[in-house]
């Protein structure tokens, strides 16, 4: 499993470096926009300090004008490890320099993360662009990052839980079925 940027045709995919290219607006009385390129840094170095070093997958996307900004990275942190190529640490991170949303970090199992706003994941840190946005925001990230040992823990324990249970062909039918018609899947996969 892994993380999921989605962006629309007002995004585009961009590198780490281009990050540090957008310009930072100036700072009102009550509103302090920090870079896209600052956020990212301070998620990833807080990673590194709780032992979260090695990132397999980063994807960041930037709206046209560059004022939003939106990132996925997967860990090398393995929750489990089994047949279907384990599961590993998602982290998710948003910022924005238009006033539209806090700088945001979320992780989990699987993380998604959206330009129409939309952010999921288990464990989350958010923080408005105020005049003390990096102590806040650094605080909160260390507290979101410290509760990634425990989820991983527990995750562990519920995944291979999960592995271990057994289904008969009956409960399979029933469970696929009854997930058709709860419309978590369309019925076209059914028989697959």
């Amino acid at each position: 499993m892994s993380s999921n940027l989605m962006l629309s045709k007002k995004a585009k995919r961009v590198s780490r470096e281009e990050l540090a290219t957008v310009p930072v607006p100036d700072s009102t009385r009550t509103w302090c926009p920090v870079g896209h390129n600052v956020i990212l840094d301070l998620v990833v170095d807080r990673l590194a300090d709780a032992g979260y070093s090695e990132i397999t997958k980063m994807d960041l996307g930037l709206t046209g004008d560059g004022a939003r900004f939106f990132g996925v990275l997967d860990m090398a942190a393995p929750i489990c490890n089994g047949d279907s190529g384990g599961v590993s640490l998602s982290i998710g991170v948003r910022n924005a320099l238009d006033k539209a949303f806090s700088a945001s970090m979320c992780g989990g199992q699987r993380v998604f993360v959206c330009d129409n706003l939309m952010m999921t994941g288990t464990v989350m840190a958010l923080k408005k662009h105020t005049h003390n946005i990096l102590e806040v925001f650094e605080e909160k990230l260390c507290e979101a990052v410290s509760q990634l040992n425990s989820f991983i823990s527990f995750e562990r324990i519920r995944v291979a839980w999960m592995m271990e249970q057994e289904l008969t062909d009956a409960q399979v039918h029933d469970l696929v079925v009854k997930t058709a018609d709860s419309k978590v899947i369309p019925w076209s996969y059914v028989p697959r």
